[in-house]
């Protein structure tokens, strides 16, 4: 079973996103949070934290700093602009 989560403006695949898993202290590089960190720093903007990940790969994410902080956002892979 999978949570969803009602998206506060329409992706380009919809206005509801599947959460997959909760990224946290794993021994397992997949859902580990540093893993995560590690994985997407220089890819997403500045204060960004990595936090789940939905079932197509985005990843949800938190604004740690900032105006936003609380925020959280939907980062789409597909849709990103990656260096």
């Amino acid at each position: 079973p999978y949570a969803i989560a009602r998206l506060h403006e329409p992706a380009p695949f919809g206005q509801e996103v599947t959460l997959n898993v909760f990224f946290g202290f794993s021994t397992d590089g997949r859902y580990s949070i540093g893993k995560q960190i590690e994985t997407y720093q220089g890819r997403m903007l500045p204060g960004l934290l990595p936090i789940a990940d939905d079932p197509g790969g985005n990843i949800i994410c938190l604004a740690v700093g900032g105006s936003d902080a609380g925020a959280v956002y939907l980062w789409d892979h597909e849709h990103a602009n990656l260096p």
